[in-house]
């Protein structure tokens, strides 16, 4: 039975999203719980970590697409390497810096995706945020943020980098 009291909240993407590797309490959907019901002295918040290893943008929307919607808002959750949208890698280097350079066939793949997922969200009155988030604090993954940031900002979507929101904490 689900509580009007709560505010329910999704967030979606691959094994940093999942939390691979560490305890249910370190991973990236706990944190923002805690931080969320910190800050709101009057409300509750329950973030559902729905993060898969593996996933890209392109399997994170499609999934959530098929599930029932429960949800009273989204945080999709990008990291260096989800530009890759119908294959993966976890190269470390350039070959995923590639994929993000404006003009790149995966980048504009990713601005179709995230129009359509925005789309579908809005439809159904579920509010949108677009974060990115790695556990590498490099000159790459700067670079990728400033990518996808500026993509969202085309696509009038909410964008953050948890990495630097939690870097600061």
């Amino acid at each position: 039975m689900r509580s009007e009291a709560v505010t329910q909240i999704v967030v979606l993407g691959d094994s940093m999203v999942y939390g691979q590797g560490v305890c249910p309490d370190e991973t990236l959907a706990y944190y923002f719980e805690r931080e969320l019901n910190r800050a709101s002295p009057t409300g509750l918040y329950q973030v559902t970590n729905c993060g898969v290893s593996g996933f890209n943008l392109w399997n994170s929307i499609t999934s959530f697409q098929a599930r029932p919607q429960a949800f009273d808002a989204v945080v999709l959750v990008l990291c260096n390497n989800d530009a890759e949208m119908f294959g993966r890698t976890s190269q470390l280097n350039f070959p995923y810096g590639d994929s993000w350079k404006p003009g790149s066939a995966n980048l504009a793949l990713m601005k179709i995706g995230l129009a359509s997922f925005r789309d579908f969200l809005s439809e159904r009155n579920i509010p949108f945020l677009l974060a990115f988030y790695s556990v590498w604090d490099t000159h790459l993954e700067v670079k990728v943020v400033e990518h996808l940031g500026s993509l969202a900002g085309e696509l009038n979507i909410p964008f953050v980098d948890f990495l630097a929101r939690f870097i600061e904490r």
